[in-house]
Protein backbone atom coordinates (compact mmCIF):
# COMPACT_ATOMS: atom_id res chain seq x y z
CA UNK A 1 0.00 0.00 0.00
CA UNK A 2 2.75 2.62 0.97
CA UNK A 3 4.91 1.40 -1.86
CA UNK A 4 2.11 2.06 -4.47
CA UNK A 5 0.98 5.03 -3.14
CA UNK A 6 3.92 6.24 -2.87
CA UNK A 7 3.95 5.90 -6.71
CA UNK A 8 0.98 7.09 -8.37
CA UNK A 9 -0.45 8.76 -5.32
CA UNK A 10 -3.81 7.89 -3.91
CA UNK A 11 -6.33 7.04 -6.02
CA UNK A 12 -9.41 6.80 -3.56
CA UNK A 13 -9.80 9.13 -0.62
CA UNK A 14 -10.46 8.22 2.50
CA UNK A 15 -13.39 8.78 4.77
CA UNK A 16 -13.72 10.48 7.83
CA UNK A 17 -16.19 11.36 10.02
CA UNK A 18 -17.01 12.51 13.96
CA UNK A 19 -15.35 10.93 16.76
CA UNK A 20 -18.45 11.12 18.42
CA UNK A 21 -20.12 9.06 16.77
CA UNK A 22 -17.79 6.10 16.96
CA UNK A 23 -17.40 6.73 20.75
CA UNK A 24 -21.44 6.52 20.98
CA UNK A 25 -21.24 2.91 19.55
CA UNK A 26 -18.73 1.49 21.81
CA UNK A 27 -15.39 2.14 20.30
CA UNK A 28 -12.00 2.66 22.21
CA UNK A 29 -10.59 5.71 20.12
CA UNK A 30 -6.76 6.12 20.64
CA UNK A 31 -4.97 9.78 19.38
CA UNK A 32 -2.82 8.46 16.38
CA UNK A 33 0.03 10.81 17.27
CA UNK A 34 0.33 10.07 21.08
CA UNK A 35 -1.65 6.62 21.70
CA UNK A 36 -3.32 8.04 24.51
CA UNK A 37 -7.04 7.25 24.84
CA UNK A 38 -9.20 9.83 23.72
CA UNK A 39 -11.96 11.24 26.29
CA UNK A 40 -15.45 12.68 26.16
CA UNK A 41 -14.24 15.90 27.09
CA UNK A 42 -11.97 16.08 23.87
CA UNK A 43 -13.98 14.00 21.41
CA UNK A 44 -15.50 16.66 19.68
CA UNK A 45 -11.87 17.50 18.60
CA UNK A 46 -11.32 14.38 16.57
CA UNK A 47 -12.06 12.82 13.55
CA UNK A 48 -12.03 8.85 12.79
CA UNK A 49 -11.06 6.62 9.80
CA UNK A 50 -14.74 4.86 8.79
CA UNK A 51 -12.50 3.79 5.33
CA UNK A 52 -8.72 4.16 4.38
CA UNK A 53 -6.90 3.21 7.74
CA UNK A 54 -4.19 1.26 5.61
CA UNK A 55 -3.75 4.47 3.06
CA UNK A 56 -3.71 6.43 6.02
CA UNK A 57 -0.95 4.66 7.83
CA UNK A 58 1.01 4.29 4.91
CA UNK A 59 1.21 8.30 4.51
CA UNK A 60 1.53 8.78 8.36
CA UNK A 61 4.54 6.54 8.23
CA UNK A 62 6.23 7.92 5.73
CA UNK A 63 5.77 11.32 7.40
CA UNK A 64 7.50 9.93 10.52
CA UNK A 65 10.46 8.28 8.02
CA UNK A 66 11.38 11.20 6.04
CA UNK A 67 12.25 15.07 6.94
CA UNK A 68 9.54 17.27 5.84
CA UNK A 69 11.47 18.37 3.02
CA UNK A 70 12.03 15.09 1.68
CA UNK A 71 8.38 14.08 2.27
CA UNK A 72 7.53 16.62 0.09
CA UNK A 73 9.54 15.05 -2.39
CA UNK A 74 8.74 11.32 -1.59
CA UNK A 75 5.31 11.28 0.08
CA UNK A 76 2.03 11.37 -1.33
CA UNK A 77 -1.09 13.73 -1.02
CA UNK A 78 -3.42 12.33 1.32
CA UNK A 79 -7.35 12.60 0.09
CA UNK A 80 -10.32 12.19 2.19
CA UNK A 81 -13.73 12.92 2.02
CA UNK A 82 -15.80 13.85 5.42
CA UNK A 83 -19.52 12.46 5.88
CA UNK A 84 -21.88 13.51 8.03
CA UNK A 85 -23.76 10.61 9.09
CA UNK A 86 -27.40 11.01 10.74
CA UNK A 87 -26.51 9.39 14.20
CA UNK A 88 -24.26 6.87 15.79
CA UNK A 89 -26.87 3.73 14.44
CA UNK A 90 -26.13 4.86 10.79
CA UNK A 91 -22.02 5.35 11.73
CA UNK A 92 -22.17 2.08 13.17
CA UNK A 93 -24.31 0.07 10.24
CA UNK A 94 -21.88 2.11 7.13
CA UNK A 95 -18.69 0.86 9.18
CA UNK A 96 -20.08 -2.44 10.24
CA UNK A 97 -21.06 -3.27 6.41
CA UNK A 98 -17.80 -1.58 5.35
CA UNK A 99 -16.15 -4.45 7.14
CA UNK A 100 -18.59 -7.59 6.20
CA UNK A 101 -17.88 -6.88 2.65
CA UNK A 102 -14.26 -6.07 2.72
CA UNK A 103 -13.12 -9.31 1.83
CA UNK A 104 -9.24 -8.75 2.94
CA UNK A 105 -10.45 -7.93 6.55
CA UNK A 106 -8.86 -9.85 9.00
CA UNK A 107 -10.57 -12.56 11.28
CA UNK A 108 -8.83 -10.92 13.93
CA UNK A 109 -9.60 -7.04 13.09
CA UNK A 110 -13.42 -8.31 12.26
CA UNK A 111 -13.80 -9.59 15.51
CA UNK A 112 -12.62 -6.58 17.34
CA UNK A 113 -14.07 -4.21 15.77
CA UNK A 114 -17.56 -6.76 16.13
CA UNK A 115 -16.81 -6.98 19.75
CA UNK A 116 -17.20 -2.98 20.46
CA UNK A 117 -20.22 -3.52 19.93
CA UNK A 118 -21.52 -6.92 20.44
CA UNK A 119 -22.20 -8.28 24.24
CA UNK A 120 -22.06 -12.25 22.84
CA UNK A 121 -20.36 -14.15 25.11
CA UNK A 122 -18.58 -16.93 23.30
CA UNK A 123 -17.00 -13.78 21.30
CA UNK A 124 -15.84 -11.79 24.03
CA UNK A 125 -13.94 -15.67 25.71
CA UNK A 126 -12.74 -15.55 22.16
CA UNK A 127 -10.80 -12.34 21.96
CA UNK A 128 -9.36 -12.65 25.28
CA UNK A 129 -7.55 -15.57 24.58
CA UNK A 130 -5.57 -13.05 21.86
CA UNK A 131 -4.43 -11.19 25.25
CA UNK A 132 -3.24 -14.64 26.45
CA UNK A 133 -0.97 -14.73 23.74
CA UNK A 134 -3.24 -17.31 21.29
CA UNK A 135 -3.35 -16.46 17.25
CA UNK A 136 -7.28 -16.36 16.42
CA UNK A 137 -6.92 -19.62 14.70
CA UNK A 138 -6.00 -21.43 17.95
CA UNK A 139 -8.38 -19.06 20.03
CA UNK A 140 -11.33 -20.34 17.80
CA UNK A 141 -10.69 -23.97 18.71
CA UNK A 142 -10.11 -23.33 22.46
CA UNK A 143 -13.47 -21.57 22.73
CA UNK A 144 -15.26 -23.75 20.97
CA UNK A 145 -13.32 -26.59 19.21
CA UNK A 146 -12.90 -25.23 15.90
CA UNK A 147 -11.66 -22.19 14.18
CA UNK A 148 -14.17 -19.22 14.23
CA UNK A 149 -14.42 -18.02 10.76
CA UNK A 150 -15.53 -14.52 9.04
CA UNK A 151 -19.10 -16.47 8.52
CA UNK A 152 -19.63 -16.98 12.47
CA UNK A 153 -18.98 -13.32 12.70
CA UNK A 154 -21.16 -11.88 9.88
CA UNK A 155 -23.78 -14.28 10.84
CA UNK A 156 -23.73 -12.20 14.27
CA UNK A 157 -23.24 -8.77 12.80
CA UNK A 158 -26.91 -9.74 10.93
CA UNK A 159 -28.08 -11.00 14.53
CA UNK A 160 -28.20 -14.57 13.88
CA UNK A 161 -25.91 -16.83 16.37
CA UNK A 162 -24.29 -19.31 15.08
CA UNK A 163 -25.46 -22.39 16.69
CA UNK A 164 -22.10 -23.56 17.99
CA UNK A 165 -21.92 -20.32 19.65
CA UNK A 166 -25.62 -21.06 21.25
CA UNK A 167 -24.97 -24.73 22.99
CA UNK A 168 -23.73 -23.85 26.48
CA UNK A 169 -22.41 -27.40 27.00
CA UNK A 170 -20.05 -27.36 24.42
CA UNK A 171 -18.68 -23.64 25.39
CA UNK A 172 -18.38 -24.97 29.16
CA UNK A 173 -16.60 -28.17 28.07
CA UNK A 174 -13.57 -26.17 26.28
CA UNK A 175 -13.91 -23.46 28.96
CA UNK A 176 -12.93 -26.23 31.59
CA UNK A 177 -10.18 -27.32 29.76
CA UNK A 178 -8.40 -23.66 29.12
CA UNK A 179 -8.47 -22.89 32.48
CA UNK A 180 -6.62 -26.36 33.20
CA UNK A 181 -3.93 -25.08 30.59
CA UNK A 182 -3.88 -21.20 31.70
CA UNK A 183 -1.11 -21.59 33.68
CA UNK A 184 1.01 -23.20 31.69
CA UNK A 185 0.37 -20.76 28.70
CA UNK A 186 2.02 -18.06 31.21
CA UNK A 187 5.24 -20.48 31.16
CA UNK A 188 5.39 -20.75 27.25
CA UNK A 189 2.75 -18.45 25.13
CA UNK A 190 4.24 -19.73 21.99
CA UNK A 191 3.74 -23.22 23.30
CA UNK A 192 0.17 -22.48 22.91
CA UNK A 193 -0.16 -19.65 20.33
CA UNK A 194 -0.55 -22.37 17.46
CA UNK A 195 -3.23 -24.77 16.95
CA UNK A 196 -1.36 -27.98 17.55
CA UNK A 197 -1.99 -28.39 21.45
CA UNK A 198 -6.22 -26.98 20.63
CA UNK A 199 -7.10 -29.19 17.66
CA UNK A 200 -5.72 -31.54 19.51
CA UNK A 201 -7.50 -31.40 22.15
CA UNK A 202 -10.79 -30.52 19.89
CA UNK A 203 -10.58 -34.05 18.05
CA UNK A 204 -10.40 -35.71 21.60
CA UNK A 205 -13.73 -33.77 22.82
CA UNK A 206 -15.56 -34.07 19.50
CA UNK A 207 -14.79 -37.67 18.69
CA UNK A 208 -15.70 -38.54 22.28
CA UNK A 209 -19.21 -40.29 22.94
CA UNK A 210 -19.23 -38.81 26.24
CA UNK A 211 -17.50 -35.29 25.34
CA UNK A 212 -18.03 -33.76 29.34
CA UNK A 213 -16.20 -36.86 30.50
CA UNK A 214 -13.41 -36.14 27.94
CA UNK A 215 -13.19 -32.98 28.90
CA UNK A 216 -13.06 -33.71 32.52
CA UNK A 217 -9.68 -36.24 31.68
CA UNK A 218 -8.21 -33.49 29.52
CA UNK A 219 -8.31 -31.31 32.59
CA UNK A 220 -6.47 -34.20 34.72
CA UNK A 221 -4.12 -34.29 32.11
CA UNK A 222 -3.10 -30.88 31.89
CA UNK A 223 -3.37 -30.33 35.32
CA UNK A 224 -1.19 -33.08 36.53
CA UNK A 225 0.94 -32.75 33.53
CA UNK A 226 4.69 -34.34 34.30
CA UNK A 227 7.65 -31.30 34.25
CA UNK A 228 9.92 -33.31 32.17
CA UNK A 229 7.14 -34.18 29.44
CA UNK A 230 5.93 -30.75 29.52
CA UNK A 231 9.66 -29.88 28.51
CA UNK A 232 9.58 -31.87 25.60
CA UNK A 233 6.17 -30.32 24.53
CA UNK A 234 7.06 -26.94 25.03
CA UNK A 235 10.57 -27.86 22.89
CA UNK A 236 8.47 -30.13 20.14
CA UNK A 237 9.28 -29.02 16.48
CA UNK A 238 9.07 -30.79 13.19
CA UNK A 239 11.03 -34.06 12.63
CA UNK A 240 11.89 -36.28 10.22
CA UNK A 241 8.76 -37.17 7.81
CA UNK A 242 6.69 -35.47 11.13
CA UNK A 243 5.94 -32.02 11.24
CA UNK A 244 5.18 -30.24 14.49
CA UNK A 245 1.15 -31.28 14.62
CA UNK A 246 2.29 -34.23 14.45
CA UNK A 247 4.86 -34.50 17.24
CA UNK A 248 2.78 -32.56 19.64
CA UNK A 249 0.13 -34.97 19.06
CA UNK A 250 2.47 -38.21 19.50
CA UNK A 251 3.84 -36.10 22.98
CA UNK A 252 0.06 -36.20 23.89
CA UNK A 253 -1.21 -39.05 23.31
CA UNK A 254 1.32 -40.64 24.97
CA UNK A 255 0.55 -38.96 28.35
CA UNK A 256 -3.17 -39.29 27.68
CA UNK A 257 -2.88 -43.32 27.23
CA UNK A 258 -0.95 -43.29 30.94
CA UNK A 259 -4.71 -41.69 32.26
CA UNK A 260 -6.24 -44.27 33.82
Amino acid sequence: MREGCTQVGMQSPGIFTDARLAMEVGYVLLDVVDGHTVTKAEVDDYLVIVDGNTRFHAWWSLRKDFERKDFERKGFEYKFTYIIYPNADSFKKAYNGINVYNTPTSTADFARDLLATSPNPVLISYRSKFDDGLYPKAAGYATIGREIGKKDLTELQKGNIPAIFNTHQNTEMYLKVYNAIKPLIGGSVKTFRGTEIWSWIANKINGADDKMSMANKLVTLFENYPAKQYENLKNAKAHGNQDKASVVKGLLDDEFNKLK
